[in-house]
């Protein structure tokens, strides 16, 4: 009975002595393969920081450590005896081939993010095939001009002339239609133009070959000069190439590859990730596996043993009976209940619980499998909180949010109820990072949080999608409930945010999408609330509903918000203003009011920093009516002064979605008693596209009450002539863009000729902004330009300064009968 206790012990200690170092080696490889998992994690969340801030550095500099850092883990893994010894080294050599192409295509992405010819496919084709066949274009029709020009120098009469210029021109057209079209699709600006700048391509195009063809008629009768017939075969030969380029662009344009970011991201680097996290996965199954299988023989040698013990019993039956109850109590049971135990837990059954036990050859075993087990399942439970929640707010994620929507559309259905989904983006989120660091736009964004948690039902989900962007699932709710909650979502984020002593104000659009109205699928829902979201964030609403005729698919310092609000109430602001000159008549005829404030800390702060910040914290009609007041004050006082001139106010996007801005124009007017003909307001082109049907109906309105609308930085945006004949201006003020440089830059000169013209055709007056020197004021006056302003005539200054201005200007005027630069 000695002997066979003696080798029950030996075996039972070795095999236990072997499970311990196997459960602790086992647990080196789950932490080893744990950080690689979180450095993997890491990489991702840093590429995708990378494609929306390329040029941040350290989100380059973290993606390729957090590669490295796998990589390190990994060879770790490929360190470990029970790795090399068993089949999982086919795995960790998979999972470091994996990592190095990982490694490789986030470089690839990188490199192709940084460089907009490789984000870009059109646009490097533009450069390499149809940039040379426009030099060869326009140097081919100059040449025959100069040609032409000293055959006769009465070559304006004779029509090989007429038609090379006119060649010469309609090139000039098309090149200039398709480089807007070329900007508006690489910056996205407005998709419903590209099908119509297309068009006019084309048309440009077919109307340039009409009159090539009338040259080739003229040379076959030989009415051309040696050059003019060469440049002829240049001209037929590199418009041709060109259009064919062109007609690629529109292929590269219309299909889905047009930008290579996106095709590396989805088809390179998210499969390789999928197969990193499956491999990483697979290991840890392994490890468990391990871990089964030692349970199992541990259980083997127990029930061996047993048999040994029941054989030298039976032979020394009566020897042994005392002492078998003493060993069968003390040893084997325990150990075969602890091993049962661990059996039966390692396979997954529910209610199985360790045995409690004093014996030293079992309680160092059921330790470290305790400890093994809590640690697997406390990883576990991280991993499914992880998938399932945002790690910055510890809100839902997007899964968890699809997950819950469609349960709860599930609901609705069976029950025939309604549910609705909003969509919320921040509005200035990113200049709050840009401003004062990610640090305070994280705690911001944990602050909107649990703003959001107290403004809705216990029921209701609040999601992060990610960045600003957040959900707010509403079962068993309506369109009108939705709207109440989106109302109470933007007054809780109006009040201040105090973080690290700082005074934060943002605001929230807010999209709307209810089942069943607006779809019955989960991602349908989304998608069409996240439209209904654009919609108001860019018809600055505040909250909009999705309709389907809408689906189609930084502020400097946030310190100034609360300057802001109290320089207008001490009325701290100021307006300067800058002459209008009339080229032909030499006289000033009018004057652009525009906004200064002198502010005490950070000195001049510019209009176009004044506006934003006056539309993220609801200052902007305050502000307007502020400029509107001021202004046709200064115009009484003026006429008072004998200075008889119109001034300009400018209107914001905002102003034009707002009716109550007629009824403070009339106001201000009459409680004045200024006349409406003194006022001319100016809206910027890109304004009246926001909305054009309700710009047209405001802007008709304030027309009929006798004030000059004028279009403001013509050129820059996007509208199209059918909605500027519907407009009722009366000026078009050419962008400065195109006039600084005319003398210079024949593109330029074109457009603003053009431009002229265009004007003059539909009746209205043309004033070009940014003259910077005589020369350019002279070429205005040969192309028929009606008024200018620029700083050669006058820099925007203060009242007292501008009213001394205007008086040198009157004097001289009177003494010289010519325009007077007053410095």
């Amino acid at each position: 009975m000695l002997s066979g206790a003696f080798i029950t012990h030996n075996y039972v200690s070795d095999a236990r002595h072997q499970s311990i170092a196997n459960l602790e080696i086992r647990n080196q490889l789950l932490e080893h393969s744990r950080l690689a998992r979180d450095a993997v994690w890491k990489s991702r969340e840093s590429l995708e920081a990378f494609l929306l801030e390329p040029n941040d550095t350290t989100y380059r500099a973290n993606v390729y450590a957090s590669i490295s850092e796998a990589r390190t883990h990994t060879k770790n893994l490929s360190e470990q005896p029970w790795i090399y010894a068993g089949e999982q080294k086919n795995i960790i050599a998979e999972l470091n081939n994996t990592l190095l192409k990982l490694e490789k295509n986030a470089d690839e992405l990188i490199e192709t993010r940084l460089d907009s010819s490789k984000q870009y496919p059109a646009l490097a084709s533009a450069r390499k095939y149809m940039l040379p066949n426009h030099r060869v274009f326009y140097t081919a029709a100059s040449l025959a001009i100069d040609e032409l020009s000293e055959v006769d120098e009465d070559i304006s009469n004779t029509e090989a002339y007429e038609t090379f210029i006119q060649a010469r021109h309609l090139w000039t057209q098309m090149i200039s239609n398709f480089r807007m079209y070329l900007a508006n699709r690489m910056g996205s600006f407005d998709q419903k133009i590209l099908p119509v700048q297309e068009k006019d391509t084309d048309l440009l195009y077919f109307e340039l070959r009409n009159q090539i063809h009338k040259l080739e008629l003229m040379d076959n009768t030989d009415d051309l000069g040696f050059q003019s017939s060469e440049s002829l075969e240049d001209l037929k030969a590199s418009a041709d190439d060109w259009y064919v380029g062109f007609q690629e662009i529109k292929r590269i344009n219309a299909a889905d590859q047009w930008r290579t970011d996106s095709i590396l991201l989805k088809e390179n680097i998210h499969p390789l990730l999928e197969v990193i996290w499956d491999l990483l996965l697979s290991i840890d199954i392994a490890i468990e596996s391990s871990a089964n299988e030692d349970v199992s023989s541990l259980s083997s040698v127990t029930q061996n043993q047993t048999q040994l013990l029941w054989s030298i019993t039976a032979a020394v039956i009566f020897a042994i009976i005392f002492g078998f109850i003493f060993l069968e109590k003390l040893i084997l049971t325990p150990i075969a209940n602890v091993a049962q135990a661990l059996k039966a837990k390692a396979i997954g059954v529910e209610g199985t619980d360790i045995p409690l036990t004093t014996l030293h050859e079992t309680k160092d075993l059921v330790d470290a499998f305790t400890e093994m087990n809590k640690q697997v399942n406390a990883r576990q439970v991280d991993l499914e909180y992880q998938a399932l929640h945002d790690d910055l707010t510890g809100l839902p994620n997007r899964t968890l949010l699809l997950d819950r929507l469609q349960q709860a559309i599930y609901t609705s259905r069976r029950e025939h109820s309604n549910l609705v989904l909003l969509i919320m983006d921040l509005d200035g989120f990113k200049e709050v990072n840009d401003t004062v660091g990610h640090h305070v736009g994280d705690n911001l964004l944990k602050e909107v949080g649990v703003r959001l948690l107290i403004t809705i039902r216990e029921m209701d989900t609040v999601a992060r999608l990610g960045g600003d962007e957040f959900a707010i699932l509403l079962p068993d709710s309506d369109e009108s409930r939705a709207k109440t909650v989106a109302t109470k979502i933007r007054a809780a984020l109006e009040k201040v945010f105090e973080i690290d002593d700082l005074r934060l104000y943002i605001s929230a659009s807010i999209g709307i999408a209810a089942y069943p109205e607006h779809g019955a699928r989960a991602q349908t829902l989304i998608q069409r609330a996240d439209v209904a979201m654009y919609v108001a964030k860019r018809n600055r609403l505040g909250h909009a509903v999705y309709d389907p005729k809408e689906d189609q698919h930084s502020v400097g310092r946030l310190a100034l918000m609360s300057d802001l609000r109290h320089a207008l109430d001490i009325d701290a602001l100021q307006l300067h203003y800058q002459p209008k000159i009339d080229i032909k008549a030499k006289k000033i005829v009018g004057a652009e009011a525009l906004l200064r404030w002198n502010h005490p800390k950070f000195g001049a702060i510019p209009p176009d920093e004044i506006i934003p910040l006056a539309e993220q914290t609801g200052l902007i009609k305050p502000l307007s009516i502020w400029v509107l007041n001021t202004a046709v004050k200064q115009a009484v006082k003026w006429l008072s002064q004998g200075i008889d001139i119109r001034i300009a106010i400018n209107l914001s996007v905002y102003n034009l979605q707002d009716l109550e801005i007629i009824d403070e124009i009339k106001t201000s007017l009459e409680t004045n008693q200024l006349a409406a003909r003194y006022i001319t307001l100016e809206i910027t082109e890109s304004a009246m596209m926001a909305n054009p049907t309700h710009a047209v109906e405001i802007l008709t309105q304030i027309e009929k009450m006798g004030i000059k609308i004028s279009i403001d930085d013509f050129g820059t945006g996007f509208s199209s002539l059918a909605y500027l004949k519907q407009l009722p201006v009366e000026e078009l003020k050419i962008d400065k863009s195109f006039v600084i440089d005319m003398t210079q830059d024949e593109d330029d000169a074109v457009i603003v000729r053009s431009t002229i013209d265009l004007a003059h055709n539909l009746g209205l007056k043309v004033i070009a902004e940014g003259v910077e020197n005589q020369d350019v004021l002279n070429l205005l006056e040969m192309l028929d330009c009606d008024m200018a302003q620029g700083r050669f005539l006058g820099a925007p200054m203060a009242t007292a300064e501008f009213e001394k201005w205007i008086s040198e200007h009157t004097r001289q005027k009177k003494k010289n009968n010519v325009l007077k630069i007053v410095k």
